[in-house]
């Protein structure tokens, strides 16, 4: 039997939703493969949800001693998908290990291009934010974005707003940043949106959930959910206002549902990369970049990554204590118009007359001897 092994990391829901999009598309048109995800954390938990793949293997990818461990159980599938993984990259032996697939959503932030690259069957990169350019690699096919809407109904809008704090987790980070997150931002919402719309729901991952639960003083007008992918989408398309942090994929969704996002604090260093060169570049775009905070949190260019995600992380830390400040960011948002979703578009270089999914799973089952729809 011919199998596939798809990995991500477990920076947010963006990478594992990205892997759960293109398992489904894969087991449309190739019932009879298998199919592995290997992943830890929320990465673990969405795909797991998802019901897309045959096994779970509960592997932490993001440290490179435990997915060392695992190369020799990877190198018996017939293909290996990584999405945003790059621990693996030098680790492969191409020509000699089955072929590998990099699928990358952030190489518009790379100065150069990632480690190991030559060892990659093709690297696909998503084209958001890259506006025609993409970074020297190897096998290079830049795609249309990874959307999961793209089948999808858009349907009425009906009355609640929908908060979207997406995975709302980072390996490299504890917890309790991301709890601080969730309670300066959930606090405000309730405060500035209370008389506007009939029920607020609120999506993260399953523990951040269970743990606003146990202070929300409101749990008839505020609903706390972690739900399966396919439910999320719905309710995004049903929502009368819908606010997100600033993720590439949930951004993908809602232009494609034809929903106009409002952007909340960034979570992350790619988010808040993404949130100030929109307020750069398309002010018309509501959002919360860290520099509205004050000019000393605008993020310089060219920044090495490691030295990038510290100063962002100790921004998003600091203005965390002046949940005052993040309230009043929060009304001139909710008040703000919104997104021109054309506008948002606009940061796609190429078409969207196919999703990026059908190009992975047309190589991915080229690469293993199988017919493409």
């Amino acid at each position: 039997m011919k199998r596939i092994a798809v990995l991500s990391t477990s920076f947010g829901f963006g990478p594992v939703s990205k892997a759960v999009t293109v398992g489904k598309t894969f087991r449309k048109q190739h019932p009879d493969v298998e199919m592995c995800f290997f992943g830890a954390g929320i990465a673990l938990e969405f795909a797991t949800r998802s019901g897309t793949f045959d096994q779970i293997i509960d592997v932490d990818v993001d440290r490179v001693e435990v997915l060392s461990e695992h190369l020799p159980e990877l190198r018996r599938f017939t293909a290996v998908v990584s999405i945003l993984n790059l621990d693996i990259l030098p680790l492969w032996r191409k020509h000699v290990d089955p072929p590998l697939f990099l699928v990358d959503s952030l190489a518009w932030m790379w100065k150069e291009p990632p480690e190991g690259l030559a060892n990659v069957e093709t690297y696909f990169i998503q084209d958001y934010l890259l506006e025609g350019r993409k970074p020297s690699g190897v096998h290079e096919m830049p795609i249309a974005p990874i959307d999961a809407c793209w089948h999808l109904p858009r349907h009425t809008a009906k009355a609640h707003l929908l908060v979207n704090l997406s995975g709302c987790h980072n390996p490299i980070v504890g917890g309790q940043m991301y709890r601080r997150y969730a309670e300066v931002l959930v606090r405000g919402i309730a405060e500035v949106s209370h008389d506007r719309f009939p029920e607020v729901v609120v999506c993260c991952n399953a523990d951040l959930a269970a743990w606003i639960r146990s202070w929300l003083s409101d749990p008839s007008f505020i609903r706390v959910e972690h739900l399966p992918h396919d439910e999320f989408l719905a309710l995004m398309a049903q929502s009368a206002s819908f606010l997100t942090s600033p993720g590439i994929t949930t951004t993908v969704e809602a232009i494609s549902l034809g929903v106009s996002p409002r952007f909340l604090l960034p979570q992350n260093y790619s988010q808040a990369l993404i949130a100030q060169r929109y307020d750069d570049e398309s002010p018309g775009i509501p959002g919360m970049p860290l520099h509205r905070f004050g000019e000393q949190h605008r993020i310089q260019l060219g920044l090495a990554e490691s030295i990038g995600v510290a100063r962002v992380l100790e921004s998003i830390s600091s203005i965390l204590t002046n949940p005052e400040a993040v309230v009043s960011a929060i009304g001139q948002v909710m008040n703000a118009p919104g997104t021109n979703l054309s506008v948002l578009r606009s940061h796609i270089s190429g078409t969207w007359d196919r999703p990026g999914q059908s190009i992975v799973v047309s190589r991915v089952a080229a690469a293993m001897g199988l017919s493409s729809e």
